[in-house]
């Protein structure tokens, strides 16, 4: 299906189970893309969003099973509950920096998926219940991030590699708790302070380096 660009919304439940619809193009006149507007349609394999679309509706591609990929323009500014979930083969979708709310369940029961975010932390706009699945997230760093929150990887189970943070310098309760696939992890040079449970039930891990000029203080 190509949704051509005098095509202003997709409304709601538009291509609702339509189980044998396998890609769409969607035209940059498109501005939004309504509730459960391509709900069930199991052999979607290809999205492509245009430039012109703000929202992504609730439920827009709930339990699209056989969608891969997604690229979500710079565009979008909001993406509503459920949006993406059980989408149980996307194995990658990236998150411009444009997207201030992004609702609970947005990519539930994904679990495939890993998510490349082109902002350096989750937004306060964006609900705590996102990625109620906790896929992996990747966040853009132009260089070796200063600060990582509270439990920020928790339960992170398919990143096995974190490489040298020279410039980390505060690091939160449990940022890398219950991560089972981490094996290696880079240097820490500046970090003097290892929180309580930072690396809690993280098994896998045989050793870190640490290259502080003094011991630091391990909670």
């Amino acid at each position: 299906v190509i949704i051509g660009d005098g095509v202003t919304s997709i409304g709601e439940a538009a291509f609702y189970n339509c189980s044998n619809l396998t890609s769409v193009i969607i035209g940059d006149g498109v501005t939004s893309i309504g509730e459960a507007a391509f709900y069930n349609c199991s052999n979607l394999t290809s999205v492509i969003i245009g430039d012109g679309v703000t929202s992504i509706g609730e439920a827009a591609f709930y339990n699209c099973s056989n969608l891969t990929s997604l690229v979500i323009p710079e565009s979008v500014t909001s993406i509503d509950f459920f949006a993406f979930e059980n989408c149980s083969n996307l194995t990658s979708v990236v998150i411009p920096e444009s997207v201030t709310s992004i609702s609970d369940r947005a990519f539930e029961s994904c679990g495939n998926l890993t998510i490349y975010c082109k902002v350096e932390r989750m937004p306060s706009t964006w609900s705590g219940c996102w990625n109620g699945s906790m896929c992996p997230v990747y966040w853009y760093c132009a260089t070796s991030p200063t600060t990582i929150g509270n439990y920020c990887f928790q339960g992170t189970t398919k990143l096995s590699v974190i490489g040298n943070m020279p410039y980390l310098t505060s690091a939160g309760t449990g940022c890398f708790r219950q991560m089972s696939a981490l094996t290696t992890i880079g240097t820490f040079q500046s970090l003097m302070t290892f929180p309580q449970g930072m690396f809690y039930s993280t098994n896998n891990v045989e050793y870190i380096i640490l290259m502080q000029s003094s011991v630091p203080t391990i909670g």
